[in-house]
């Protein structure tokens, strides 16, 4: 009975064996935000959009499954100033790519994917409360090994964010309300994985 159970348990093993490669690696981002800022007095509204621009790095560690799946984790902290005052934004996500590999791409993997994340906003402002939201996006991009285990990857990586933030207050007598709204981030990066 045991040798029985130890087949089935071997058969079915198999059955499901995934080849499975870890790597991290380390991005180097271009950022760039679409962060609103609106103004609220006694029936006039304003608004324009403030721009909100950074170079910072992204961290990722994951694996690569039957060589054309990778999931993997991913964080991004970024900040600017917005009217004078530091803002920051991080981006903890969980990423799957589709690699798609063919003989004919001379070793440049193509990838078409997305992510999924719980991204924090902090507008900087004294009495504006920092927001949190559940964050997500798609990326594409392309990698090439230039070794066994190292491949360089270039990509581009947009996240749609609701992170809104408000207060009000009485500014010469009149009542005022402040909102900044985080909407989106796009980001350009060029970065170096490294395989177990």
């Amino acid at each position: 009975m045991k040798k029985i159970v130890l087949s089935l348990f071997f058969i079915a093993s198999s059955i499901f064996a995934v080849e499975v490669k870890p790597f991290v690696g380390l991005d180097i981002a271009s950022i760039d935000a679409n962060v609103e800022g609106r103004v609220s007095m006694e029936g006039v509204n304003a608004s324009k959009n403030i721009d909100f621009k950074d170079i910072t790095v992204i961290l990722k560690a994951g694996m690569i499954l039957e060589k054309n799946h990778r999931l993997y984790f991913s964080y991004i902290n970024t900040s600017d100033t917005i009217e004078g005052t530091k803002a920051d934004y991080s981006l903890p996500a969980i990423n799957y790519d589709y690699l798609i590999k063919h003989d004919r791409l001379n070793g440049f993997m193509p990838y078409v994917g997305i992510h999924i994340g719980y991204g924090k906003t902090d507008f900087g402002t004294d009495g504006l409360v920092n927001e949190s939201s559940v964050d997500y996006g798609f990326q594409v991009g392309v990698l090439k090994d230039i070794t066994e285990n190292i491949s360089l990857e270039l990509g581009y990586k947009f996240t749609f964010i609701d992170a809104e933030s408000s207060i009000s207050g009485t500014v010469l007598g009149v009542a005022t309300t402040v909102t900044y709204e985080n909407k989106d981030t796009r980001a350009l990066f060029f970065g170096v994985n490294y395989k177990f």
